[in-house]
């Protein structure tokens, strides 16, 4: 979330897919991409992240972003 702390204010979200390993940690984001593209899951992911961001943010009129590569754009799976 971007934050404003002078008046306590949430203006955005930004959507970040991250993994857990099995010591509670949040792998770093090399390491999270690095998981992802070796899966091959990443369409599948994106695909997920753009689904439920839509679903949270259906109602809402607060900000959101996502990180979408031109590679995800053109995957037939995401149409």
């Amino acid at each position: 979330a971007i934050y404003i702390s002078y008046n306590k204010t949430i203006i955005k979200y930004e959507c970040l897919a991250r993994l857990i390993n099995c010591h509670v940690e949040i792998l770093n984001h090399d390491s999270f991409l690095y998981v992802v593209n070796r899966s091959r899951l990443d369409g599948m992911l994106s695909g997920s992240m753009l689904t439920e961001c839509f679903a949270r943010f259906r109602k809402s009129s607060i900000c959101w972003s996502i990180n979408i590569t031109v590679q995800y754009m053109l995957d037939p799976c995401l149409t």
